[in-house]
């Protein structure tokens, strides 16, 4: 291979990198996000629920230890988890807070007495 082309193909390679950091970053925040849910199903208390709670949530944790060996995956479960949670109460069962959010994860209401970020 000349030099030229050696180059083109390292050029276009580069190029490319950020594309596919950002669809990777993506994805593993989906995953990250099925992991949250299929725990919420393991914590419902029928037997059956627990099974699919577990394997969802070992299977999403496999995919992203699968594409990001080295990434804190407790750190980012936790971090997607308070992002999902949209209403906080007490043990009474009165709303402290609530946020709403915008089919794209973005926050548009904050109200309660207690405000989260």
């Amino acid at each position: 291979m000349t030099k030229r082309r050696v180059l083109i193909l390292l050029m276009t390679t580069l190029s490319a990198q950020p594309m596919l950091a950002k669809a990777q970053d993506a994805a593993t925040i989906a995953d990250a996000r099925c992991v949250v849910i299929g725990m919420q199903i393991y914590e419902s208390g029928d037997s059956a629920r627990q099974a699919t709670g577990m394997w969802l949530s070992l299977y999403y944790l496999g995919l992203i230890h699968g594409r990001a060996p080295q990434l804190d995956i407790e750190r980012l479960i936790e971090d997607e988890a308070r992002k999902m949670v949209t209403v906080l109460v007490t043990n009474s069962g009165g709303v402290v807070a609530q946020n709403n959010y915008d089919p794209y994860g973005n926050k548009t209401a904050v109200s309660g007495t207690l405000v989260s970020d």
